[in-house]
């Protein structure tokens, strides 16, 4: 059963970042399933380099998209009611944070590929993004729809 809390005002842009924090076993699982999915395309690569460098990539990417989030439309009226808008801004938003996370995480495992022993980035980050953005949209429709 999902815990409810009153008066939590999540802007619609905002969702993919903040719409599951308070179920974070499916972040754990999105989160683990993407570090897999990188290292099929990067198998040389040490399994810590790699949660490392995607927890840190994941976490910049969240930060940016929580601030870009913050200054979009939030989907609200001026009484705070969600607005017929807030559900195709909420929707969109999915994809503009994968994109996000995408360049965000290619440009950081980019800079430091020699050192870390990465590889096929494109692949990896794109496979690996994908993966967990399904098993998180997936978990948000789940829990909330």
């Amino acid at each position: 059963m999902l815990p409810i809390f009153p008066n939590v005002i999540v802007p619609a842009f905002s969702t993919p970042y903040v719409g599951l924090i308070f179920v974070w076993p499916f972040l754990l699982v999105a989160f683990v399933a993407e570090v897999l999915a990188f290292g099929v395309f990067n198998r040389t690569a040490k399994l810590w380099k790699l949660f490392f460098y995607i927890f840190l990539a994941n976490l910049v990417s969240s930060l940016t998209g929580i601030v870009i989030g913050s200054i979009l439309p939030s989907g609200y009226d001026s009484d705070w009611r969600p607005t017929g808008a807030y559900a195709v801004y909420a929707t969109f938003s999915w994809v503009g944070a994968y994109i996000l996370s995408v360049l965000i995480e290619y440009a950081l495992l980019y800079a430091t590929r020699h050192r870390n022993g990465f590889s096929r980035l494109r692949a990896g980050v794109i496979s690996g993004n994908t993966v967990s953005y399904v098993i998180c949209a997936g978990a948000y429709y789940f829990l909330y729809f």
